[in-house]
């Protein structure tokens, strides 16, 4: 029962809270109506208008966020009946070395042993008139 718990809470909360967000952005459009209507010239019309979007302001987030969570734990509750509780993550099992990796590994022993492996000649110095060019570049086109 505790992972049913713990996905409601981290599923409900963040839904709950931009649901709140935006309720409370709909409450201050909905007051920002209500105090342009024609009956909020006259002093009573403007009360009941205040009066109005002061209760949308508290009402319309709390009641999008308490849909919104019970929407969200109803849901969890419906696939924790039809799914039962998922088992615990397990470690996956060690990896064994790739038969390549072993072969690989016998192979560059094999050649450092034998020294196989030369060394690598040295560069030719710039000025050297085996590194210059033997023929001109044919022009474009």
């Amino acid at each position: 029962m505790k992972p049913l718990v713990r996905r409601i809470l981290v599923g409900g909360l963040p839904v709950a809270a931009a649901l709140a967000v935006i309720g409370y952005l709909m409450a201050e459009l909905a007051g920002g109506f209500l105090s342009n209507h024609p009956t909020a010239s006259d002093p009573l019309g403007a009360e009941l208008a205040a009066k109005a979007a002061d209760t949308f302001r508290t009402r319309m987030p709390l009641g999008m966020a308490a849909w919104g969570f019970g929407l969200v734990a109803l849901y969890e509750v419906v696939l924790f009946v039809l799914r039962g509780n998922p088992p615990p993550p397990t470690a996956p099992p060690a990896k064994a070395p790739a038969p390549t990796d072993a072969v690989l590994k016998d192979l560059l022993t094999r050649a450092d042993a034998a020294g196989a492996v030369p060394a690598p000649a040295p560069c030719p110095p710039a000025g050297d008139p085996d590194n210059t060019r033997t023929a001109e570049p044919t022009p474009p086109g």
